[in-house]
């Protein structure tokens, strides 16, 4: 359940894995919070499941970079703007190591900075190619509303809960919250390195450049749900996204970007019976931002657990 870069890359593992896959989701991928999400790969603070999730994404991107395999998979180089010096962030064995620049080159304001290599997904064409990888592998996707899991029993042999803050809904898990995201796509004026300064949780400036137009943030409002652009925080990100890189003084607003993340305290990927009478349930949900950055490894546990819950051959053949 559901079709955004979460349900869509659970939806790929499990095709590869043996299983035949229906993708059931409220809207088409392209209506989707991933499809106006920033998505640049960036564990954050993170530990444990999650530092090996994003790893395991962290491959795959640059592997579908190296290759040209997906479209809109880009690997950039660039900076984590610091106001403090920090010890190495405990992400960069994934990277390959953070460089730390000269002060001197740093923008007004920073004393250091993270230099590393990081994936950006041009969103709107590898959800696309995803799809076209779901087609190709005999999946299909069905758009239809699902108000309960218990609709959904005896239908399946395996129910994947990737329904994003809807899934929270079906899990009747309360802890789940949206974050409220606002950025602005912009032309690109030839920037290649991105930016990014993560010092206010609740308004980091970011600039991500990608190959035809750049996205500059933004705000993480978390518990809102109000999805129309706000002209005041467009003005605020255009204003701070200059002020890193004047380069963009050149570049023209093309769209505001608004959308919700769904958050909880801990990402979601677990099993647990569907019913007392049928069928098995895997949650994996409440990725925040971060659902570029942790997709294919939470995809690959879902996978694994699938295939400790059913086992090897779920067909039966």
């Amino acid at each position: 359940m559901g079709a955004g870069i979460i349900g869509l890359t659970t939806a790929v593992c499990l095709l590869e894995d043996g299983w035949y896959v229906r993708v059931v989701a409220a809207e088409p991928p392209e209506r989707t919070t991933s499809a106006v999400a920033a998505a640049i790969w960036h564990p954050g603070a993170g530990g444990g499941g999650v530092l090996g999730w994003a790893g395991d994404s962290y491959a795959v991107y640059t592997t579908q970079a190296e290759a040209a395999e997906a479209p809109g998979v880009l690997v950039r180089r660039g900076w984590e703007l610091l106001r403090s010096r920090q010890s190495d962030p405990e992400w960069a064995p994934i990277v390959g190591g953070v460089v730390r620049p000269g002060p001197e080159l740093l923008p007004a304001g920073y004393v250091d900075a993270f230099e590393f290599n990081a994936p950006i997904v041009e969103m709107t064409v590898y959800l696309a190619w995803l799809v076209d990888r779901l087609n190709e592998s005999g999946g299909e996707i069905e758009v239809r509303s699902v108000p309960s899991l218990e609709e959904l029993e005896g239908t399946a042999t395996l129910v994947v809960n990737c329904a994003g803050l809807h899934g929270g809904k079906l899990a009747g898990d309360d802890t789940l919250v949206p974050v409220r995201i606002q950025a602005v796509r912009v032309t690109n004026p030839g920037l290649a390195r991105f930016l990014r300064d993560d010092a206010d949780p609740g308004f980091r400036t970011y600039v991500y450049p990608r190959s035809q137009d750049c996205v500059l943030g933004g705000t993480a409002e978390r518990g809102k749900w109000d999805l129309d652009p706000d002209p005041d925080a467009a003005a605020r990100i255009i204003r701070r996204c200059r002020a890193l890189e004047p380069a963009l003084g050149e570049a023209e607003v093309i769209e505001p970007l608004v959308g919700l993340a769904p958050w909880r305290p801990a990402v979601r990927v677990e099993a647990e019976p569907l019913s007392a009478r049928s069928g098995a349930l895997i949650h994996n949900y409440g990725h925040g931002g971060a659902g570029v950055t942790l997709a294919w490894g939470c995809a690959r546990k879902v996978a694994a657990l699938a295939r400790a819950l059913i086992g090897s051959d779920p067909l039966g053949r």
